[in-house]
């Protein structure tokens, strides 16, 4: 039986390369690649999300835009994450289109195609919302710098409402199409806006990255907690590099096995998502020092041995007056917690960026 005189039903879903026989039966897949990858970074990412869900609502009991932003973001990463679980569970995603039949791909992976990819785009607006306005808050008292991240955040949201508007009327089904026929006939026409949006993210997290990181090196405070503040922004880093390689991959988009390649964009925007919601999140979690559990940890014997060598080191050149020690002292980068209000940052490893906020009044950083 000829290719031409074929059930349709029956036909491969795409071209079979010269010298490749099909294996329709046992198909090669990237499923348990895409399954394990998106496993591996959940953990972190509810952990850090529910510390400072925590933090702000039950132990600072103030939530606000950035902390909203941050949950819409939260909610938005758990539909994609169930939407691309599904995929995994169908035939599609990960699998050579030439080992796959037209009878195998059901509507509900089309569906699911559409429905990623709004959410990917949802998912980061308030990912990248929430960063911009922490920041906002973080560096109010610099009024340029302030201007300057209120143009970017309508920037953002201009850009992110065009592209969900759009990809919901190109690519929702209409009366009488199905979605098999919408995703692979008008949903093809926002490719080149997709391709845009990959190209904005790597502008805008090039962006965040370019306009905390001067101002953290610039406090009037030590090195060392300047480049504890830093080392946050290297999670940034990473996000962004993710963000230039899924935008690669967008902009390239000269597959000819799309269903293999699709697992590539999704893990890229997946954990560059993934990382801005852990970076929107790490530096709220100085506020669990507040709370009681928080000072008795601090306070612990065990906790006081762990940081002593530390402590001691920083004595010796001078960055503790006072002379005190653990509790006893009246500086805001040890373990202690004063009454006036300072805040505990030595035990995650970075500075409090709530207490750098004081600090830029303090001092009237500009």
């Amino acid at each position: 039986m000829t290719e031409s005189s074929m059930d349709p039903e029956l036909k491969a879903f795409g071209p079979t390369p010269l010298g490749v026989t099909p294996n329709f039966e046992h198909p090669a897949s990237k499923k348990p690649m895409v399954i394990g990858l998106l496993v591996a970074i959940m953990p972190f990412t509810l952990l850090t999300f529910g510390l400072r869900v925590y933090g702000k609502a039950f132990v600072r009991k103030s939530f606000n835009a950035s902390d909203w932003s941050c949950v819409a973001g939260a909610i938005s990463l758990a539909g994609w994450t169930y939407v691309l679980l599904h995929m995994c569970a169908v035939p599609g995603m990960g699998n050579h289109q030439y080992e796959l039949r037209l009878k195998d791909v059901p509507d509900i992976y089309f569906a699911s195609l559409i429905a990623g990819g709004i959410l990917f785009a949802v998912c980061q607006y308030f990912v990248k919302i929430s960063l911009l306005l922490l920041i906002t808050e973080l560096f109010w008292p610099r009024k340029w710098i302030r201007y300057i991240l209120f143009a970017a955040t309508g920037a953002t949201t201009l850009m992110y409402l065009i592209y969900v508007i759009l990809s919901m009327f190109y690519c929702i089904p209409r009366s009488g199409e199905t979605v098999i026929e919408a995703s692979t006939g008008r949903c093809l026409t926002i490719l080149p806006l997709s391709s845009v949006l990959g190209a904005f993210n790597v502008v805008s997290d090039i962006f965040i990255l370019g306009i905390s990181i001067p101002i953290l090196m610039g406090l009037n405070t030590s090195l060392q907690r300047r480049l504890r503040a830093s080392a946050l922004f290297c999670l940034g880093l990473i996000a962004t590099a993710l963000s230039i390689a899924s935008a690669y991959f967008r902009i390239k988009n000269d597959t000819t096995d799309g269903t293999w390649d699709y697992p590539t964009i999704v893990i890229t925007g997946y954990y560059e998502t993934s990382l801005g919601l852990i970076c929107a999140c790490v530096p709220t979690l100085p506020i669990l020092g507040q709370s009681a559990t928080g000072q008795r940890i601090l306070n612990s014997r065990l906790f006081s041995l762990l940081t002593s060598k530390d402590t001691t080191q920083s004595r010796s050149k001078g960055s503790l007056p006072g002379g005190g020690f653990m509790r006893h002292q009246n500086n805001s980068s040890t373990t202690g917690l004063a009454s006036q209000g300072i805040r505990v940052d030595t035990e995650f490893g970075i500075a409090n960026t709530y207490e750098l906020q004081e600090e830029q009044r303090k001092y009237g950083v500009r």
